[in-house]
């Protein structure tokens, strides 16, 4: 079983579930209630900015700190992979070189993402 999320989907429904229960949490807090109470502002563009952002950021706090720490679990728990990986990267990049074409970036998944980050000083864009 593996121990880190190969796909940005299931990484996102992760740090949604997680931001979600964080936003309730802001929102059933008592002490902030004067934060989104709509007498407290004097406009409502004001007060709905308040409210979105309340809203808003702790799924996308959750879902940056995700992405953080699965690099952390690829980088710990799928070594031999991420080995295999980049010696397939660094084979096709032989071979575009010497054959003179070009290789595309487009990883399937995560660990596939990372093993060319991990390469990043071998190659570069056009």
């Amino acid at each position: 079983m593996a121990r880190y999320i190969r796909s940005r989907v299931e990484l996102f429904v992760v740090s949604a579930v997680f931001g979600a229960a964080a936003t309730t949490a802001i929102f059933e807090a008592r002490t902030l209630e004067p934060l989104w109470m709509a007498s407290h502002y004097r406009s409502a563009a004001s007060y709905y900015a308040v409210l979105a952002s309340v809203s808003i950021l702790p799924s996308i706090i959750c879902y940056i700190v995700a992405c953080w720490i699965n690099r952390i679990f690829i980088r710990l728990f799928g070594g031999a992979e991420l080995a295999d990986l980049e010696r397939q990267i660094l084979r096709g990049l032989i071979r575009a070189g010497s054959t003179g074409e070009g290789i595309t970036r487009a990883p399937a998944n995560l660990l596939e993402e990372e093993a060319w980050t991990r390469l990043r000083r071998y190659w570069k864009r056009k």
